[in-house]
């Protein structure tokens, strides 16, 4: 579980916010990984549209792929990403942008006749809306991959000439939704972040209007379904549990007064539609928030939101679910990374008079000034922005400086990223470990049920994942010390949490919640730099002059061997803290002994 398993559609709204942390992110860049080898094994033929056609609205394209190196069957990889069609990607264009995934796997029993029996599954297609497209001259190139190993690449291209569209797009379901086509302003703006992304519209985009009484009719509905998750109730338990969140505080109270103001504008995945407060979008703030926007409608068009953030439930051979939250957070810093940059490469190619640029930096200083964060939690905070802080920095970690600063370089290195996404926060924070392909190891926790007995019932558990487990030290350290959180986290591997709550003889639950976590470190001196931060934390935890005054010195601090400490403060609850060799677990009980078998427990797994 994650601390904020259900952050997602809350953070959606934040998406304004997006420009005002910009002067944050850092820009250091390392070297590109390298691509796949061009190969002439690879064969690949474009039969539709032929060279120099004139095409207008839908159109196929058509064709074949085979690699002459195969024995068994055509050789292409049929999984997604095998055959990938592109417009203009050419060196130096400004305009390369993706298309799609071509179908691969089509049978050609023409194929079949003039080459071999085994190229008979060999065919491609994919359909493209031109119409989404600038009219005038444009190539089409088609690259397929080979499927053996050492995986080499066939590419072609064929020249078309694109011609005025035939009609437009019918209409959205959305109320008074109009296309962003009918309007010069929003042609203008898409047209140039779908150049600078690399992704050309696979379908028209719409927007429609984002008025005070809709946007808070929308949010007070996310909110219902926020709060009445049972997930996100053992979420909140959990935060209770760690210091995070104090009991008595009013989570949906802070998160309303911090959304007070309109945002300009936010992309919604489930309905596909571009919800705008400013049409047309006239300031250079509008104007760059757009971009933004657009830029999520493209990746969603692409890459498909629900299957990305694992919202429509992916499984594995096995059949196991295959997305957790904090892979989920993972996905989220890659998207809004990837619209904050393409944010970024918009204002400095259409932004450059002083005044524009002076009114915009006006704009951002009054939005910022508008928001109020004095009542949030840190982890709130925290967990909400982590996307927009780490996912540039994560994107330029991996795919370095160059993608960024030569045009047409940029979507074609990107799209790398998000057919094989990051899967854990620890991957987003050392974007090498995402280059070398080090997922987070599963670890076992046993079941708390015979050292809890028949009282308690289990909640949940899951994974937490290596940012949870900063926020745990930074809640308190941060100000203080943020190199030792650093060094304290960086040896994260993997971890298991469970939450239990008590309950009465009638089965209603009482206050009493139980925790364990058990951590996999990368040495045994990481897990003892870990568990070394964590002990700091637990005094300051107790030393809140407004909540514990007069109770700072009834904190009981004991240890209770080699490499295990636990703490007591009557009346409210107890930690016990124990590591050995590659793993620590906390346990967090109402009382020190119930704590202390937990946490034996923990270690035991």
């Amino acid at each position: 579980m994650s601390l904020l398993a259900r952050q997602r559609r809350l953070a959606r709204a934040l998406v304004l916010l997006a420009p005002l942390v910009l002067a944050f992110l850092p820009s250091a860049a390392i070297q590109a990984a390298p691509g796949r080898q061009l190969s002439d094994d690879v064969v690949v033929v474009v039969e539709q549209p032929g060279a120099g056609e004139t095409v207008s609205g839908e159109t196929v394209i058509r064709g074949w792929a085979v690699d002459r190196r195969a024995t068994n069957d055509s050789g292409v990889r049929t999984t997604p990403g095998g055959v990938q069609v592109w417009m203009d990607r050419t060196e130096g264009s400004a305009t390369g942008q993706l298309i799609g995934d071509a179908a691969y796997g089509l049978d050609r029993p023409d194929l079949a006749n003039q080459y071999g029996a085994r190229f008979r599954g060999s065919g491609f297609t994919i359909r493209w809306n031109s119409c989404l497209v600038p009219t005038g001259r444009h190539t089409l190139q088609v690259f397929a991959e080979s499927a053996i190993n050492s995986p080499q690449v066939g590419f072609t291209q064929v020249a078309v000439e694109v011609g005025p569209c035939p009609a437009a797009a019918g209409p959205s379901d959305i109320l008074n939704s109009q296309p962003l086509r009918g309007n010069p302003s929003w042609t203008a703006i898409q047209e140039r972040t779908s150049q600078l992304r690399g992704l050309a519209p696979r379908a028209e985009l719409y927007r429609a209007p984002l008025t005070p009484e809709t946007y808070a009719r929308r949010f007070d509905a996310d909110f219902a379904q926020y709060y009445q998750s049972q997930d996100v109730d053992t979420s909140r338990l959990l935060l209770i549990a760690f210091g995070l969140l104090d009991p008595g505080f009013n989570l949906a109270a802070a998160l309303q007064r911090f959304q007070t103001s309109l945002p300009i504008g936010m992309y919604d995945p489930d309905t596909q539609v571009l919800f705008v407060s400013r049409d047309p979008p006239e300031s250079p703030l509008a104007r760059v928030t757009m971009a933004h926007e657009i830029t999520h409608a493209l990746q969603d068009q692409h890459y498909n939101f629900q299957e990305l953030l694992g919202l429509r439930a992916r499984r594995t051979g096995a059949g196991a679910a295959d997305v957790v939250p904090d892979q989920q957070a993972a996905a989220r810093a890659l998207i809004e990374g990837d619209a904050i940059l393409v944010q970024r490469m918009y204002q400095a190619t259409t932004i450059q008079d002083p005044a524009e640029l002076q009114r915009l930096a006006d704009d951002e200083a009054a939005a910022s000034a508008a928001v109020d964060m004095t009542d949030l939690p840190y982890v709130v905070y925290q967990s909400t922005y982590f996307p927009y802080l780490y996912g540039p920095p994560f994107i330029y970690g991996v795919i370095g400086e160059e993608p960024l600063t030569t045009y047409g370089r940029y979507g074609p290195a990107v799209d790398q990223l998000f057919r094989h996404p990051p899967v854990s926060t620890s991957q987003i924070l050392h974007p090498d470990r995402y280059r070398a392909g080090v997922e987070p190891a599963a670890v076992e926790l046993r079941s708390a049920a015979a050292v809890l007995g028949p009282d308690w019932v289990a909640l949940g558990d899951g994974m937490l994942g290596e940012l949870d487990h900063r926020i745990i030290l930074e809640n308190w350290l941060r100000t203080t010390d943020p190199d030792a959180v650093d060094r304290a986290t960086a040896g994260w591997t993997g971890d298991r949490s469970a939450v239990y709550r008590r309950l009465d003889a009638s089965g209603a639950p009482l206050g009493d919640i139980a925790v364990v976590l058990r951590t996999r470190w990368s040495t045994a001196a990481d897990a003892e730099a870990w568990a070394a931060q964590y002990a700091r934390t637990v005094p300051l935890r107790y030393s809140d002059p407004e909540r514990y005054a007069g109770r700072e010195d009834l904190l009981v601090r004991q240890e209770l061997g080699p490499r295990s400490l636990a703490w007591e403060m009557p009346g409210e609850r107890a930690i016990a803290l124990r590591w050995d060799g590659q793993f620590s677990a906390i346990a967090i009980a109402p009382d020190l002994e119930l704590a202390r078998r937990l946490a034996e427990l923990g270690i035991g797994s």
